[in-house]
């Protein structure tokens, strides 16, 4: 009966206080590789690839890799990405577009749209370039907020959601992103943001809880 009692109190006081238990859930323990880097960046459905093609202005524009893994471009028609790298799909487009042109002179930037919400400053949607992992977009959203919790931050891709802690050491900083990802960052517990406030409620109902169990035993 006591130790029931005991955990009782102790639940009530967590409660009061705004804890937690430890952070966990469904894909917490996500395998790295579906989330980290896996060698040179490779262009993706639903990347942006922006085409400049030296003296044809009228063919440079930025076009948007389809689901299937290609992307429509003027003259050559559909051209898949087959998971090149950057550098092999600029070489792609080179020898693709040489059967039209005269030595042309081909240039691709690539750009991934990733969303962000939460405790962030500037939540909303942001294309970024292939170098910039989960940390990097959350400074170009401006960082955390004052409510903003660094280990209560998820990434959601698809059906897959991955939780990350900031103090995750490798598995956070090295996180890359994919277009159509998205990244929320929850809040800080009560608790967590203004702990003398909490206290000062949190005691006085504790002592009030034992005053009444304290009474019903006798």
């Amino acid at each position: 009966m006591k130790s029931h009692i005991g955990r009782l109190l102790l639940v009530l006081l967590l409660v009061a206080t705004g804890c937690s238990v430890p952070w966990s859930g469904q894909n917490s323990a996500a395998r790295l590789d579906s989330i980290g880097p896996a060698g040179e960046a490779t262009v993706l459905p639903g990347d942006r690839v922006a085409l400049r093609i030296w003296n044809e202005p009228e063919m440079s524009d930025t076009f948007t890799v389809a689901e299937n893994g290609s992307v429509a471009l003027p003259l050559v028609g559909m051209v898949p990405t087959d998971g090149k790298s950057v550098v092999q799909f600029q070489d792609t487009l080179r020898f693709a577009f040489a059967e039209y042109l005269r030595n042309p002179s081909v240039d691709i930037t690539v750009l991934r749209r990733v969303g962000i919400s939460g405790e962030v400053r500037e939540p909303g949607i942001y294309m970024i370039d292939l170098t910039m992992t989960l940390p990097d977009l959350i400074a170009r959203a401006g960082g955390l907020t004052e409510a903003g919790n660094p280990d209560r931050i998820i990434l959601r891709r698809g059906v897959q959601e991955i939780r990350f802690r900031r103090s995750g050491g490798e598995r956070f900083v090295s996180a890359q992103l994919r277009s159509g990802d998205q990244v929320e960052v929850g809040e800080l517990s009560l608790f967590q943001q203004n702990p003398l406030a909490v206290m000062a409620t949190a005691v006085p109902l504790a002592s009030y809880v034992i005053s009444l169990v304290v009474s019903a035993l006798r």
